[in-house]
């Protein structure tokens, strides 16, 4: 039943236009590091850690675009821990991303450490799957079987949040070093920043 279910279906293709929620000196250096791996890709596990779910998601989806990848995302909640399910799971991911030149994004963002069978399935997928695969956590919580290449996505800096800010609420004035004493107070995600200003937009 599993195999018989489109990848589409099950998970969102990621835009690439959500890499303007990352600092862009990160999105530069993940495309750059993903640049330099390119030629053994496919042997790889591509990890991004980090707090910030959707900078990751951004980070991946543009690289993946510059280098003529497409991309998906698949959360490791919806991996079955079955191992028939498990099987058919990730013969149909090879399946859909190969015939669409795509890579596919594993997002462990809310696995909980004491989900054992759940951390073995999806180590199992990881270590599987004969695709381009790129994995994002929290923190180094999966130790699978494969080649890996690590990339810490941190938070922007004060320089980048400032920036941030202004991109989301640019009819704001910030009258009297009110983004400053914001930047210094708080230090927020990218995917924060968004959400507060997009709440902020809709006050009258």
């Amino acid at each position: 039943q599993q195999a018989a279910v489109s990848l589409g279906r099950l998970w969102p293709r990621l835009d690439a236009a959500l890499a303007e929620q990352a600092a862009p000196k990160q999105r530069q250096a993940f495309e750059a590091r993903l640049r330099r791996e390119w030629e053994r890709l496919f042997g790889l596990l591509i990890a991004l850690y980090g707090d910030d779910g959707p900078a990751k998601r951004s980070i991946a989806a543009a690289a993946c675009a510059r280098l003529g990848l497409r991309s998906s995302v698949l959360s490791a909640g919806m991996v079955p821990t079955g191992p028939a399910e498990l099987d058919a799971m990730r013969r149909l991911c090879e399946r859909e991303c190969l015939l669409s030149d795509s890579a596919l994004l594993v997002e462990v963002e809310d696995l909980e450490p004491t989900d054992r069978p759940r951390i073995f399935a999806v180590s199992q997928f990881l270590e599987r799957s004969s695709i381009a695969l790129l994995l994002a956590s929290p923190e180094r919580a999966l130790s699978p079987r494969r080649t890996l290449v690590s990339f810490d996505i941190e938070r922007p800096t004060r320089d980048e949040q400032r920036a941030l800010w202004r991109a989301a609420l640019p009819d704001h004035r910030y009258p009297n070093g009110e983004l400053d004493a914001v930047v210094a107070q708080f230090n927020l995600t990218s995917a924060t920043i968004n959400a507060a200003s997009v709440e902020a937009n809709t006050i009258p």
